[in-house]
């Protein structure tokens, strides 16, 4: 499921409870919606910290599914937008950072 980057950075005991998962469960990925470059490169930090094996930015989920917000596939109407935030996300994170789309 995808989590909504300022949902995922509002609390990290909140995230850790939520999120949890057993190393055994590797590889696991975190999906994350949302079209803030500090925000998604600040939860891509904290994804690798918390043991996540990838950090993936949604671009695939219909924008009605995203809430009308500017993230999932909305992001795929301006592609140097969407490289800047996954170029944020690959600087903030020790973890490999993909791209979910359709």
């Amino acid at each position: 499921e995808m989590e909504k980057v300022e949902t995922f950075m509002r609390s990290e005991e909140a995230t850790r409870r939520t999120l949890r998962f057993d190393p055994s469960e590797r590889p696991v990925v975190l999906q994350l919606g949302g079209d803030d470059a500090e925000l998604l490169a600040a939860a891509s930090r904290r994804g690798a910290a918390l043991g996540f094996s990838e950090v993936n930015l949604n671009c695939g989920c219909p924008s009605i599914e995203s809430g009308g917000a500017n993230f999932g596939a909305a992001l795929m109407a301006d592609p140097k937008r969407t490289r800047g935030l996954l170029e944020a996300m690959a600087h903030a994170s020790t973890a490999p950072v993909s791209v979910k789309c359709r």
